[in-house]
């Protein structure tokens, strides 16, 4: 289970990465490799964008790991 992003709701989850274009699978709520992968794609994205635009305090990074790569990409 992932404790990257979210420690329970995998659901939501999967929502944030299917809205974001990572995840293609069915929205159910349970934990699977496909969720696995498209976390890790989803976090890599997060850290190319981090190092190309710079890093914030500790706290706005928390919060901006939450937003969708699509949105930090146009706003740079």
């Amino acid at each position: 289970m992932s404790e990257k992003l979210f420690k329970d709701d995998i659901l939501f989850l999967q929502r944030i990465l299917a809205v974001s274009g990572f995840y293609n699978e069915s929205l159910n709520g349970k934990w699977s490799s496909d969720v696995d992968a498209a976390e890790e794609v989803f976090l890599a994205e997060y850290q190319k964008i981090k190092s190309q635009s710079g890093e914030f305090d500790p706290r706005t990074e928390s919060c901006i790991a939450l937003v969708q790569a699509a949105v930090l990409l146009h706003s740079v």
